[in-house]
């Protein structure tokens, strides 16, 4: 009987979770055949009543809703490799060998990302380069003056205070310091496009700043919201060079 209910519960979340990954979104692949015929089974599935069935379904659905957006996954070898946790057989790879095949894929996925990031963000520049007001400089960073200033210039050894903002290339603002206090730092610690792109202002202006990835946080990013390879710009405005 114990068999019996692993055996269910693990078909179950097999159903579900088939349900869910097949969508338009992701191509069914030769290596990830999967039977519509089941698909369309599934989705004319009533609302779980009985425990096991509410148990079963919930933990399919979650186990979707955690690692299947945005992922694709092998259904068969998915299901195959529950099986043989309920089932209580010998998995085909060691601990160690199945969380080195994570990190082997989550990097796979990290290049994946970063190539696509690095290609928007060249593709940008390129348009971006031949607007008027826009210098660029021999590190590839691209500025406009927004407002000139007529104060000192700071030197790399300085620190400076600031106010800024920082958005995406889709225009999602993911910092600033407008709603609160302007931002003292040395230039010294900062990403090496601020480090050169505040070195070109005088206190009292205002620019904006396009930072190819190798001068803002590279192909690492700053997760969660910098994405790997990501082209960043900055409206900064320079307030003082502290003494």
């Amino acid at each position: 009987m114990k068999r019996l209910g692993k055996s269910y519960l693990c078909l179950c979340m097999f159903l579900v979770c088939s349900g869910l990954l097949w969508s338009e979104d992701l191509q069914k692949t030769e290596s990830s055949p999967v039977d519509e015929s089941l698909i369309l089974k599934v989705r004319a599935l009533p609302e779980p009543e009985t425990l096991l069935d509410r148990f079963s379904y919930a933990i399919g659905y979650l186990i979707s809703q955690n690692y299947a957006e945005g992922v694709e996954f092998s259904i068969p070898y998915f299901a195959k490799a529950m099986d043989e946790v309920f089932m209580e057989e010998e998995s085909c790879f060691d601990q160690q060998q199945l969380n080195e095949i994570i990190m082997e894929y989550q990097t796979h996925l990290q290049n994946a990302e970063v190539i696509a990031n690095r290609k928007e963000a060249e593709a940008f520049l390129n348009a971006n380069r031949i607007r008027d007001g826009i210098i660029t400089t021999t590190s590839g960073l691209q500025y406009e003056v927004l407002r000139k200033g007529y104060g000192v210039k700071p030197s790399a050894s300085d620190s400076v205070t600031v106010h800024y903002r920082g958005s995406l290339l889709d225009g999602e603002v993911f910092d600033s310091s407008y709603e609160g206090d302007p931002l003292t730092f040395a230039l010294t610690k900062v990403i090496s496009g601020w480090t050169e792109g505040l070195q070109l202002m005088n206190v009292g202006s205002r620019y904006r700043l396009y930072l190819h990835p190798d001068l803002a946080y590279g192909d690492t990013g700053s997760p969660p919201v910098i994405e790997p390879g990501a082209l960043l710009i900055f409206e900064v405005e320079l307030l003082k060079v502290e003494e």
